[in-house]
C-alpha cells in the first residue's frame, strides 16, 4: 500500500528521462534510462539531496565491478563503498540533527528488539549501512531489469506486438523477464539442517548458493522454459527471493519496470537493439548490460 501510493512520483521520474529522448533515432536504453531513473527514485525515497543522487549510482557500480577472474572488488570498489559508506553516515547523522520526511530521518527515530526484550535505537553507523544497502539494491535491479527487457522485446518482438496491442499484459510481462532473465542470478544462505538431495546432503550450517536463475528455467517447473512468453500463466515468483526472504523493495522494482515499459509502448513503436553494441556488466551480484545501444521508431 504504501509503494502505490509512489506511483505519480514515479512516472514522473520515468518521464523526466524519457522525454530528452523522443525524437532522437538512437540512443542507450541503461546509459541514457535505465541506469538513472531507479537511483533517483531510491535515493529521494532515502532523503538524499538532488545534486547527489546520481553519484549513488556511481559509487554503487564501481564498487560492485569485478575483474574477470577476480572475487574480490578492485581497489576503486574499495574506495567507492568507503566514500558511500561515510556520505551515508554522515547524512544519517545530519537527518538526527535536522530530521525531514524522508526513510533515513525515520531510521533515526525508530526503536527495534535486538532478540533480548530491550528496545534502542539504531545507531548512525548501522542507518549508514542499511542506506548503502537499500542505495545499491534500488539502484540497480531495476537498471538490469528494463535493459534486460529493452533486449528481449527487440530479440521477440512478436511478444512486443502483444504489449503494444495489450499494455495490460505489462505486469505480466515484468514477470517473464524476471524469470527468463532475471537481474538476480544467485542468493547466498546457510543451511539450518542437514538435507540430502539427488547430489548427496547438505550439512546443517554450511553455505549453500541457491542459484534462481537457473530454478527459473527448470522444465519441472515451467512449461517450455526456455520460450520467453508474456501470456505465461503466472507461477511461484523467485526473481525476487520467496517467503521471509523475499526482497524488501520487490514491489517498488516491480511498479517502476512495469511503469518504465508503460512509458516506453506509448513513445516507440519499437526499439531495435544494436547486438553488436551490447555491452555486459561485470558485477558480483547482479546481471544484465551496461549499455543496450537502440535505433528507436516512433509510434
Amino acid at each position: 500500500r504504501a509503494v502505490t501510493s509512489l506511483e505519480p512520483m514515479i512516472r514522473e521520474v520515468v518521464c523526466r528521462f524519457l522525454d530528452p529522448l523522443v525524437g532522437e533515432p538512437r540512443f542507450d536504453v541503461v546509459a541514457d534510462f535505465s541506469a538513472q531513473f531507479p537511483v533517483e527514485i531510491i535515493a529521494r525515497m532515502l532523503g538524499v539531496p538532488e545534486d547527489r543522487r546520481q553519484q549513488v549510482r556511481e559509487w554503487v557500480d564501481v564498487s560492485l565491478h569485478r575483474e574477470p577472474g577476480r572475487a574480490q572488488p578492485t581497489p576503486e570498489g574499495e574506495q567507492a563503498a568507503l566514500e558511500s559508506g561515510m556520505y551515508f553516515y554522515e547524512l544519517a547523522v545530519e537527518k538526527r540533527r535536522e530530521p525531514a520526511d524522508d526513510m533515513l530521518s525515520r531510521l533515526t527515530q525508530v526503536v527495534v528488539d535486538r532478540g533480548d526484550g530491550v528496545e534502542t535505537g539504531l545507531d548512525d553507523a548501522e542507518i549508514a549501512g542499511f542506506a548503502t544497502l537499500l542505495g545499491g539494491a534500488g539502484a540497480e535491479t531495476v537498471t538490469k531489469l528494463v535493459g534486460n527487457a529493452a533486449v528481449l522485446f527487440s530479440r521477440h518482438p512478436d511478444q512486443w506486438r502483444k504489449v503494444l496491442d495489450d499494455p495490460g499484459l505489462i505486469p505480466s510481462a515484468v514477470e517473464e523477464i524476471l524469470r527468463y532473465l532475471p537481474p538476480s542470478q544467485y542468493q547466498g544462505r546457510f543451511s539450518v539442517e542437514n538435507r540430502t538431495f539427488e547430489g548427496g546432503t547438505i550439512p546443517a550450517g554450511h553455505p549453500v548458493l541457491l542459484i534462481t536463475g537457473a530454478a527459473t528455467r527448470d522444465p519441472r517447473a515451467f512449461e517450455r522454459a526456455d520460450d520467453f512468453d508474456v501470456e505465461r500463466p503466472a507461477n511461484v515468483a523467485i526473481g525476487l527471493g520467496h517467503g521471509v526472504h523475499a526482497c524488501l523493495g520487490a514491489a517498488l522494482a516491480r511498479m517502476e519496470s512495469r511503469i518504465a515499459i508503460e512509458e516506453i509502448a506509448r513513445r516507440w513503436q519499437r526499439l531495435e537493439v544494436d547486438e553488436p553494441g551490447l555491452r555486459r556488466v561485470h558485477m558480483s551480484n547482479v546481471a544484465g548490460y551496461a549499455n543496450v545501444p537502440v535505433a528507436a521508431v516512433a509510434r
